[in-house]
């Protein structure tokens, strides 16, 4: 029994340690750090639907390149049309360390 709850306790701490997702900080986007995003990345959007609700959705964000008007797309799973939009910018911004 009491290897059971130190092998536990050892297991807790080795989670927490050494996975990125617990010690993952949010950063903002800047002009400097663009180069870095550059690329495919796959996360969830918040977002409200059409009774109010809160949903998430699976989507993928490709940015094209690293200098403005930036060139991006979205991709939104799970979505109305067809299982998935595809939503293309061509002049996206960066306001309040945020992509627009």
């Amino acid at each position: 029994m009491k290897k059971t709850v130190v092998l536990a306790a050892m297991v807790v701490v080795f989670v927490f340690t050494f996975n990125p997702l617990v010690w993952a900080k949010e950063m903002p986007i800047t002009e400097e750090n663009i180069s870095q995003l550059k690329g495919n990345w796959e996360g969830y959007r918040r977002g409200m639907n059409d009774m109010g609700m809160m949903i998430e959705s699976l989507t993928d964000l490709e940015i094209f390149n690293d200098t403005p008007p930036f060139k991006c797309e979205f991709v939104y799973y799970g979505s109305k049309k067809g299982g998935f939009l595809r939503v293309p910018f061509n002049n996206g911004i960066i306001e309040e360390g945020k992509f627009f």
